[in-house]
C-alpha cells in the first residue's frame, strides 16, 4: 500500500488519517520543546500502520527497525547496519543494551526519531529487550529531541507490554493512538471518487459488508483497476480467480497469530461465520472438546480481538448470548471462501459467485444496522445513552436498542434495506417483539429506518402511529 500524507492515498488523493498524522507530528515537536516522547501505535493487520509511520516520517530525520521474527544475533546485527550506516561507522554490537543505548544517545544528538515497528516481536526474538528499553528510557526521558514510537498489531500483547503493571514499560508511554478501519463516509469518499454512482447508500453498505473500513482492501481494488466493475467481479477477481491476491488473506492474517492450534481456531470462526453463533450451535458444528472451545473463545476475544460476544439490551435470560467476527472481511472469507476451499482451489467458484449475489442484501442489511446507530450516536438522538446494542430472544429480534437508564427512555429501531419493507405488517411484529421486552416502566421512541427512499404517504401512516421513519434522506446526512 502506498503510504499516507494527510490522508490514506488512492491515486492522487488521501484519505481520512489527519487526527493520527497531527497526534505524530505533535510528539514530534513535543520531544524538542518539551522533552522525550514515547508512543505507542496500535491496529489490526493491514491497516496501515506501517504506510502511516513512514509517510509522516518522510520529512524528518528517523531510524525506521521492523522487528522481525528472526534469531536474536541476526537481528542485532540487521539493526546495527542500520546504525552504522548513519554513522558512518562499522560497529559490531555485542549485546542489545549496548546496541540500544547507542542508538538513543546518536538519536538525542542527532534529533532522529526512533520508530520499531511491530514491537511486540521482541518477545519472540528476546524478551529481555523490553527490561532494556525501559532502563535506558528512565535513563534519558528527561532529555529534549528523544523521540520514540513503536507500532503493533497484536493488539492485547503490546497493550500488556504498556498497561500491564507486571511489565516492565508499564507506564512509560506519553501517547496513545489506536488507528482505526475507515468511518463509513471515509469509504463513501473513496467510492464516490473512483465509481460513477454518488452517495449510492445501498452500493456503500454492500461494499462495507464485504470489505469494512480496511484501507488496504481498497487500494487493491484501485491497483487492479477494478473500482469500476461489479461488486461480484471484483470478488471474483480479488479472492476467487486462479492467482486471486486476496484468496488466502485470512490464512495470511492469522496463522502467524494462531500457532500450532490455528485449525481450531478456524473451525470456531468457520461456525460463527456460518451463523451458527451460540456457544451450544459452535460446539456442535466444530466437534471440539467444550474445554478447548471454551478457552479457545476467550483468546479469540481477548487476546486476539476477533470476536465479541453479544448479550441482548433487556435479555430475557442471562445466560443468552452469541458471538460475531468483528472484522467484516474475515466473516467474509470465512463464509465464502475458508468453508468453501476445495471448490476455490479447484476453479469451481460460479456457484460460491451466486450464492454471494444472492447474499449482498443482507451483508449490506448487517452494515445497515451498524450505520444506523452510527447515525445515532452521532445525532445524539438519544441523550444520556447508558447502553446500546440490539435484542432477541427465540421469538424474534429488534435490530438497535439504545437505552437511557438515567432519564428512563429506550429508543427502539428497525433496520430496512428494501422501502417495501416498511409497511404495516413490519409495524406489527416490532411491536410484538417490544411487548416481549418487559420495559413497561421506560418511556419508548420507535423508529423504522430503511436505505430507500420512503413514500410520504406511508412515512404520514406510520406517524400515527407514533413511529419515526428516517429514509435514505435522512440518513446521507451521515457522509456529508
Amino acid at each position: 500500500m502506498h503510504g499516507f500524507n494527510l490522508k490514506i492515498r488512492l491515486s492522487m488523493k488521501f484519505y481520512n488519517r489527519e487526527q493520527e498524522i497531527r497526534e505524530l507530528q505533535e510528539a514530534i515537536k513535543l520531544s524538542k520543546s518539551t522533552g522525550a516522547q514515547l508512543t505507542v501505535l496500535l491496529g489490526p493487520r493491514r491497516i496501515g500502520k506501517s504506510s502511516l509511520i513512514k509517510n509522516v516520517f518522510t520529512q524528518e530525520k528517523h531510524f525506521y527497525f521492523f522487528v522481525s521474527k528472526k534469531k536474536s544475533a541476526l537481528l542485532l546485527n540487521e539493526f546495527s547496519g542500520i546504525l552504522n550506516h548513519a554513522k558512518k561507522d562499522n560497529r559490531t554490537y555485542q549485546n542489545w543494551e549496548e546496541f540500544l543505548d547507542k542508538l538513543l544517545l546518536y538519536s538525542l544528538k542527532e534529533k532522529i526519531s526512533i520508530v520499531f515497528d511491530e514491537f511486540q516481536d521482541f518477545y519472540k526474538v528476546d524478551s529481555s529487550i523490553f527490561s532494556i528499553v525501559q532502563k535506558l528510557w528512565d535513563k534519558y526521558q528527561d532529555q529534549k529531541n528523544l523521540n520514540i514510537v513503536v507500532a503493533g498489531s497484536v493488539i492485547t500483547l503490546l497493550e500488556k507490554i504498556f498497561y500491564s503493571q507486571k511489565e516492565p514499560l508499564y507506564q512509560r508511554a506519553t501517547k496513545k493512538i489506536f488507528l482505526r478501519e475507515f468511518s463509513f463516509s471515509a469509504v463513501q469518499q473513496i467510492l464516490q471518487d473512483h465509481r460513477s454512482e454518488k452517495y449510492n447508500l445501498e452500493e456503500l453498505l454492500k461494499f462495507y459488508g464485504i470489505f469494512g473500513g480496511n484501507p488496504y482492501f481498497y487500494q487493491q481494488i484501485f491497483k487492479a483497476g477494478l473500482f469500476q466493475e461489479s461488486i461480484i467481479d471484483i470478488l471474483d477477481k480479488l479472492i476467487f480467480s486462479s492467482n486471486a491476491i486476496l484468496k488466502n488473506e485470512g490464512r495470511e492474517l492469522l496463522i502467524q497469530e494462531f500457532g500450532k492450534e490455528y485449525n481450531s481456531y478456524f473451525a470456531i470462526l468457520e461456525s460463527i461465520a456460518l451463523n451458527f453463533s451460540t456457544f451450544t450451535r459452535i460446539l456442535h458444528h466444530t466437534k471440539l472438546e467444550e474445554s478447548v472451545l471454551v478457552r479457545n473463545l476467550k483468546k479469540l476475544e481477548n487476546d486476539f480481538n476477533l470476536i465479541k460476544k453479544l448479550r441482548p439490551v433487556f435479555p430475557n435470560n442471562q445466560k443468552t448470548f452469541k458471538y460475531q467476527i468483528n472484522n467484516n472481511f474475515l466473516s467474509f472469507w470465512f463464509r465464502h471462501v475458508y468453508h468453501n476451499q476445495s471448490l476455490v482451489e479447484a476453479g469451481v467458484v460460479q456457484e460460491i459467485l451466486e450464492n454471494v449475489s444472492n447474499n449482498l442484501s443482507s451483508l449490506a442489511g448487517l452494515s445497515f444496522e451498524k450505520y444506523c446507530l452510527e447515525y445515532l450516536l452521532n445525532k445524539s438522538y438519544l441523550k444520556n445513552i447508558s447502553e446500546f446494542g440490539s435484542w432477541w430472544d427465540r421469538l424474534g429480534e429488534i435490530d438497535l436498542v439504545l437505552l437511557s437508564k438515567k432519564d428512563k427512555k429506550v429508543l427502539i429501531g428497525e433496520c430496512k434495506i428494501n422501502a417495501r419493507e416498511v409497511n404495516m405488517k413490519q409495524v406489527e411484529k416490532m411491536q410484538q417483539n417490544v411487548a416481549r421486552m418487559n420495559i413497561d416502566s421506560y418511556q419508548k421512541e420507535l423508529v423504522l429506518f430503511c436505505a430507500q427512499k420512503v413514500d410520504s404517504d406511508i412515512k404520514s401512516r406510520l406517524r400515527k402511529e407514533n413511529i419515526t421513519v428516517l429514509d435514505k434522506e435522512n440518513l446521507l446526512s451521515i457522509l456529508l
